[in-house]
């Protein structure tokens, strides 16, 4: 049982299989402020004790109201969460944002609305603009997820949901203008047998792979050279060189990613299939 916190907001509880236990996220307040406290259960029944989350370095205290954190079946190993921002000196108005973690914990907090209030118009309000919890997928709109907020929900008379539709894995970019520019990765271990990407690409806009050593030395046949351009709208697009797009030879060493990108967004990458 948990006692610690504020109960009249979004209180979720979901097992999470990378870490073989359940994670509960609630309501609390510091100081006057609205904050988000977790914990975790092995058995749904004795919990931990809860903690404040927290953020990265810089992010400025704000009021946090429901939290929406969830798994992201397409990419397990993350966390993703919709935090409702309050704003009480700006007519009680309420912002959707995001943030996301691998551990649970340590969130990265973005400060755009991911649903702003204008869209559209007649959506502003006290409270008005809750994100309910989920990532949906419907029947007819593949490639896309939706999501829901609220409408007149303090006030009424006619409360309603809205629903909204983003990109698959569309929430963050990567992005590039016309004069172009580069994303270097960490070192990294892969396992798998091609690399896929999920990006758009506007006007002569291109996007092209390097893989390198952990010296940040070129590996001959998969050079930016060697790779073959990319553009287009693609959720799940297979890199090729000229050689192929066959990297399980690479699986399990340590290699960089280079990926150049001109007039282009850049949303995920994954590497998929079986080592060889």
């Amino acid at each position: 049982m948990i006692t610690e916190g504020a109960f009249d907001s979004q209180n979720l509880a979901f097992f999470d299989p990378q870490i073989g236990q359940y994670r509960e996220y609630h309501r609390t307040f510091v100081n006057g402020v609205r904050a988000i406290m977790t914990g975790t259960s092995k058995d749904f029944v004795t919990w931990t004790d809860p903690v404040l989350l927290e953020y990265q370095a810089g992010i400025p205290d704000q009021q946090l109201y429901t939290n929406a954190v969830q798994p992201y079946w397409r990419a397990p190993h993350l966390l993703m969460g919709f935090p409702t921002r309050f704003l009480p000196n700006e007519g009680q108005r309420v912002e959707p944002t995001l943030m996301t973690s691998r551990d649970g914990l340590h969130f990265h907090r973005w400060l755009d609305p991911v649903i702003p209030e204008s869209a559209p118009e007649d959506r502003g309000g006290n409270r008005s603009n809750y994100m309910a919890w989920g990532l949906v997928e419907i029947p007819g709109r593949p490639g896309h997820l939706s999501v829901y907020a609220t409408e007149a929900y303090y006030t009424g008379p006619d409360s309603r949901v809205r629903r909204f539709e983003y990109r698959k894995d569309g929430f963050v970019s990567v992005r590039a203008g016309a004069q172009g520019g580069e994303l270097h990765s960490k070192l990294l271990k892969f396992q798998g047998s091609q690399l896929n990407l999920n990006f758009t690409t506007g006007d002569e806009g291109t996007v092209r792979v390097e893989l390198q050593d952990a010296d940040g030395k070129l590996i001959p046949g998969y050079t930016l050279v060697d790779c073959e351009p990319l553009s287009g709208d693609q959720l799940d697009q297979v890199v090729s060189w000229k050689s192929g797009s066959d990297v399980s030879q690479l699986a399990g060493r340590s290699v960089h990613l280079r990926i150049v990108l001109k007039n282009a967004d850049l949303y995920a990458i994954q590497f998929t299939g079986n080592n060889k």
